[in-house]
């Protein structure tokens, strides 16, 4: 059995607008853009197609490509470059 997208695909969606919006506000260009590869992916990812259990575990186990990463790094990248300066 597939797994489907749930009710809430529309609530999450905004959710990740308004949290992009509020990166936008405070954080440097590399960290929102970051921000913006990171959301999209994660948009790519849960709108594609749905995965079976075996194949969504196999994903899990594989550990590809963490599409926080780069976001993270960013982040811990500006946050050093603020103490530096502090």
């Amino acid at each position: 059995m597939p797994w489907t997208i749930c009710s809430t695909a529309p609530t999450s969606s905004f959710a990740s607008t308004r949290l992009q919006n509020r990166i936008r506000l405070t954080a440097s260009d590399a960290v929102v853009g970051a921000a913006d590869r990171t959301i999209s992916r994660i948009l790519e990812l849960y709108f594609g197609p749905n995965l079976t259990k075996e194949e969504l575990r196999t994903l899990a186990l594989s550990r590809p490509n963490d599409p926080l990463k780069p976001f993270s790094e960013a982040c811990r990248d500006e946050l050093s470059a603020l103490q530096r300066e502090a």
